[in-house]
């Protein structure tokens, strides 16, 4: 495992203020699909012991599960482990399998490599590149201590709306008389969970051949309609949906994949990934106070100063911004990963569907261009979006993780005894 931070927290999990929620319950958090309380019984013998699967946890208590569910695997007989505090830079063809190539130890011969990149790193587009070089810009909210830097006085501009920003005003908020100011183009706020949570209904069964737009748009909507006809959030009509959706933007042309993707998956992103109910209730109190002001817009234009910047937005506002926070979430480009700029490089991988993550087969294995080998080398998570759509969350993961493994496993074990002993 090539891990240069936390092992088996990421980025997500890695924050220390417990004010950062998951926004899923806890029943439907566990590692291990066939063991759905898996998550709540370790949640109740080392945090809560009142936890249910109605709990939303801290995700810092959720990253020492999963480093516990790491630690417990590896003790296990017939795993060897071995965690390399480096990055990974290169993979290179090799007569004896892939050579990795490291940025702080020495070069290692491997079999297999999958690539458990996460979500990649954030991105500075959405900024102007007279802001990027100031130090009143903060790239990154997630970088450790990186909010300690955001003075304690004097107005902040948030860029981006969505759950970022809500964990990023859970964390300022708190202050006396400092106004949070958020922009985003079209200026939506996560919704929240319903505070009870929402009863479950059935998924819809979806119709044969290819889907159109406008008939997947009314596939959700009647959905909604049936969780309301139930007597039952709406939420649950969209909760509904989780197990369809990637068939559902599978089965949309080409054409309307992109149109959905740059029209409707705003709002679409709105209603699926909701904040913790807590969160979602800290926000609204902040807006109806006015310490917390949402835009919709874009930036268009800055003048930085010594201790401040005046941000000009596209819909006329100009704000005045002591510390600019970018909270678009770590979904930037993946090429500039230097691994994955080298493997496309070299046409060992290729960018997915419209250029999001890579493109891979069913079963998660990267492709390379038209014409080269394909090497050894797997994903999962967020590099598959482009071609799975939902991809991001820990049920749609572990599954994919475990398919993945199998794989693997079936390809080690299939004519090739001198991998027997190396992985």
């Amino acid at each position: 495992m090539v891990e240069p931070g936390q092992v088996g927290r990421g980025i997500a999990y890695a924050t220390s203020d417990h004010r950062h929620r998951l926004n899923v319950p806890a029943g439907r958090m566990s590692a291990w699909a066939d063991e759905p309380e898996h998550f709540v019984r370790w949640l109740r013998g080392h945090r809560h012991p009142c936890a249910t699967a109605a709990t939303y946890a801290a995700r810092a208590d959720y990253g020492s599960y999963l480093a516990d569910v790491l630690r417990t695997v590896s003790q296990l007989p017939q795993v060897r482990l071995t965690v390399l505090a480096a990055r990974a830079v290169a993979l290179a063809e090799h007569h004896e399998g892939l050579l990795l190539s490291l940025d702080r130890l020495p070069s290692r011969l491997i079999d297999h490599a999958v690539l458990a990149l996460g979500t990649g790193d954030p991105d500075h587009r959405v900024v102007p590149t007279q802001l990027r070089g100031s130090d009143l810009y903060l790239p990154d909210p997630w970088v450790p201590d990186a909010l300690r830097q955001v003075p304690g006085n004097g107005p902040v501009l948030l860029v981006g709306t969505g759950l970022t920003m809500a964990d990023i005003v859970a964390t300022l908020g708190g202050r006396a008389e400092q106004v949070i100011h958020a922009v985003s183009r079209h200026g939506r706020v996560p919704l929240g969970h319903a505070a009870a949570g929402a009863a479950a209904l059935a998924p819809p069964v979806l119709p044969d051949g290819p889907i159109q737009l406008g008939e997947a748009r009314r596939i959700v909507i009647d959905q909604v309609r049936r969780a309301v006809g139930a007597k039952r959030d709406w939420r649950a009509g969209i909760d509904s949906l989780r197990p369809v959706t990637t068939e559902l933007f599978q089965r949309l042309s080409p054409e309307d994949q992109h149109r959905f993707l740059t029209g409707m998956a705003s709002r679409w992103s709105v209603a699926r990934h909701r904040a913790e109910p807590e969160t979602s209730q800290r926000l609204e109190s902040a807006r109806a106070a006015g310490s917390v002001r949402i835009h919709a817009g874009t930036i268009i234009n800055v003048d930085v100063r010594d201790d401040h910047a005046m941000v000009g937005l596209s819909n006329g506002t100009t704000l005045r911004a002591s510390a600019v926070i970018n909270c678009t979430g770590r979904s930037g480009n993946l090429l500039e990963n230097p691994l994955i700029a080298q493997l496309t490089h070299l046409g060992h991988a290729r960018t997915g569907p419209f250029g999001i993550g890579l493109a891979t087969d069913a079963d998660g294995r990267v492709l390379p261009v038209p014409g080269a080998p394909a090497l050894p080398l797997w994903t999962l998570g967020p590099p598959r979006k482009g071609q799975l759509y939902e991809s991001t969350a820990i049920p749609e993961v572990r599954a994919q993780a475990a398919s993945l493994a199998r794989s693997i496993n079936a390809t080690l074990t299939a004519g090739h005894p001198r991998q027997a002993g190396r992985r």
